[in-house]
Order: structure tokens, then C-alpha cells, then sequence
């Protein structure tokens, strides 16, 4: 996960679900090395704040490259694809919110929609055999590829 968004040369991460910021924090470190060449940013949607996570993130200082917004990652996304004059092409979607088949299917549908450019790909956490998010990605419109490894992972790209 930290060597991704430098080999895509990312400046626009978007991840949906923050909790513990374990991936917030690989996703931040990557942004730092990124940032001198391309103004990366890393993007966080949760609905659930996580203040603890956040103050580990400040004492780590993680978040000079950092937006975190306390909102429903659906509703995010609709507001993301309209926002004027700022750039909404996203390099690297990391989704790891709720997990069940209608959310993930959404997701999917809506922030895809700003996952266009030339490389840019989508991560989906829990994609593990019987799961509504490895149904929705299955089902999705996007080419993948599924790591049924012990946590999941899904590869997704147009």
C-alpha cells in the first residue's frame, strides 16, 4: 500500500474509512515523499470522527497533506464529482467503510466516476470469499483482479 501511490506518482488519494488510520498513516508517509513533485493530498471520509486517530496522526506529523471529512462516503463522492475548479481526476481510491454489497456497490459507482485517468486504480479492502464486497466488486463495471489473502485485497481499474 505505501509503494503504490509513489509508483502511480499519485496527487490525489482518496480513501473512505478511517478508524484506527493504519492505512490513513501509509497513505500520509507516501504523501510526504510525493508532495515536493506533485502536491499530493490524501483524502479521508468517514462518517465516525476517530479524534484519537487524528491526534496520533497531528504527534506523527502526518497531516500537513491531509483532508479529513466527517460525512457518508456516498454523499462525499456526489459532492466530490461537482466540485468547481478544483481537480477531481482521483489517482488511487483505497474503499475500506462499511462493508455490505449496497454500500460498496455505491462507492464503487460514484467515486469511480472520478477514477478515469490513464492508471488510476481502486483498492478494496475485505473482498474475502461469501462477502457483499467482494459480490459488489465482482459486479461492478470495473476490471479487477481479488488477493484472497487473509485480508482481501481487490485491484480495480477501467
Amino acid at each position: 500500500m505505501f509503494s503504490l501511490p509513489i509508483a502511480l506518482r499519485a496527487s490525489i488519494i482518496v480513501e473512505t474509512g478511517l478508524s484506527r488510520g493504519l492505512s490513513t498513516r501509509i497513505f500520509l508517509e507516501a504523501a510526504k515523499i510525493l508532495y515536493p513533485l506533485n502536491g499530493t493530498i490524501v483524502y479521508t471520509y468517514d462518517i465516525e470522527d476517530s479524534p484519537n486517530t487524528r491526534e496520533r496522526l497531528v504527534a506523527l506529523d502526518l497531516t500537513m497533506h491531509w483532508v479529513f471529512t466527517q460525512q457518508d462516503s456516498i454523499q462525499g463522492a456526489r459532492e466530490w464529482s461537482n466540485r468547481p475548479g478544483v481537480a477531481r481526476d482521483i489517482d488511487l481510491l483505497y474503499l475500506d467503510s462499511d462493508h455490505s454489497k449496497t454500500h460498496v456497490a455505491a462507492e464503487l459507482r460514484e467515486w469511480g466516476k472520478s477514477v478515469r485517468r490513464p492508471g488510476g486504480v481502486i483498492l478494496v479492502d475485505d473482498c474475502l470469499e461469501g462477502t457483499g464486497t467482494l459480490e459488489a466488486v465482482k459486479e461492478s463495471e470495473f476490471h479487477s483482479v481479488t488477493f484472497l489473502d487473509a485480508e482481501g485485497m481487490a485491484l480495480l481499474w477501467t
